[in-house]
């Protein structure tokens, strides 16, 4: 084999290789709750939850609950809440392999409550919306329910987090394009005093603590640039043709 040969076989051979990822991965994530069940004890009197009657259906991002950073003061009460945060990721090359990227997050605002001030149990259901809006479009959401219980100061608070099949509705895994498939979601603390122990979520009371939501990606190397192959085999065909001349 000649030099010209060797050079455009590489060519050609080097078209049909693998090369990096260069997928993007965009979207954004949101939410709202959608209705509540307090229990009587939250109902009483001004200390009510949400600013809505027991089993109200509620629309918004944001749902709170009194709280007492005075543990004495339950006039004026300090208020806990539970945000289901607005999230966009954009992530420009996505490296080959696995990986976790955050898609949401949570974040959990525990004021001090006594008991007296705030029910034992409470729980709220809510709706979180993920859309993928690269390599293409793709749309889902997942139902949320959350167990809120207040434990007596100085100790902390529970959210017990019922996500049932955590997929939004997903079946995976799901191609995404341009090399990328969607694994599956999981959850981790991302900030703050907290733990996640499973579904259940601990934050200290007075303390802040965001959960994140995280979408499992794959990446697998896509064939290098297609005109290079092309170059590589119109290399060939030439010098075929110009042997037959020859």
């Amino acid at each position: 084999m000649n030099v010209k040969t060797w050079l455009l076989a590489a060519t050609m051979a080097a078209g049909m290789a693998t090369g990096a990822s260069a997928a993007t991965l965009t979207g954004s994530s949101s939410g709202e709750f959608t209705s509540e069940d307090a229990g009587s004890t939250c109902t009483v009197g001004i200390f009510i939850c949400f600013g809505s009657v027991d089993g109200a259906t509620i629309d918004t991002s944001t749902i709170e609950w009194p709280g007492d950073t005075s543990g004495l003061d339950h006039s004026n009460p300090a208020r806990s809440s539970l945000t289901i945060n607005d999230e966009n990721f954009n992530v420009a090359s996505v490296p080959l392999g696995a990986a976790d990227y955050l898609v949401g997050s949570l974040t959990w605002v525990n004021a001090s409550s006594p008991s007296d001030v705030t029910p034992d149990v409470f729980t709220a259901d809510a709706t979180i919306d993920l859309l993928f809006t690269s390599p293409t479009a793709q749309v889902g959401h997942q139902a949320v329910s959350f167990n809120i219980t207040n434990t007596g100061n100085p100790l902390g608070d529970d959210i017990v987090l019922s996500l049932g099949a955590f997929n939004f509705g997903f079946g995976m895994p799901l191609a995404l394009g341009d090399g990328l498939t969607l694994n599956g979601f999981s959850t981790a603390l991302l900030s703050g005093a907290g733990t996640l122990d499973g579904n259940a979520w601990y934050n200290l009371e007075s303390g802040t603590s965001t959960l994140g939501i995280y979408a499992n990606i794959a990446a697998v190397p896509l064939p290098a640039a297609g005109w290079l192959m092309m170059a590589g085999i119109g290399g060939l065909a030439a010098m075929r043709r110009r042997r037959k001349a020859a």
